[in-house]
């Protein structure tokens, strides 16, 4: 990932529906929870792997269609080690969000801190 960034540079990042390609999604997470000063947040929220069940039902529901591109929550962990979460978890959400986004889908949630330097 190619920011213009230094490390240490952000107090919140908010990753809102940021569905990245699988292999590289791991590595952008990695690399944003850099940019994090100590005591910064990163605020996620996405469709979740449950989410695929919801498409087939609600063709109006959106969401990325592939399977790897969907989250779920072990994935989230296993991406953000290097921040601590205060919350994660994968829930049933309405969607009211233009054309495309309408009906009951399945998103994820997580909420990060980045651990302030002794």
């Amino acid at each position: 990932m190619e920011l213009d960034y230094p490390e240490n540079s952000f107090d919140c990042i908010a990753l809102i529906f940021a569905h990245f390609q699988p292999e590289i999604r791991a590595g952008y997470h990695q690399k944003l929870a850099t940019l994090l000063k100590p005591g910064g947040t990163l605020l996620l929220e996405a469709f979740s792997e449950e989410h695929a069940a919801y498409q087939k039902t609600n063709p109006n529901i959106g969401g990325p269609r592939q399977l790897e591109y969907l989250f779920s929550c072990k994935q989230l962990q296993n991406d953000f080690t290097m921040l601590s979460i205060t919350h994660l978890q994968s829930a049933e959400t309405s969607l009211r969000e233009g054309a495309l986004h309408q009906g009951v889908g399945s998103v994820v949630h997580l909420l990060a801190t980045k651990q302030q330097k002794p």
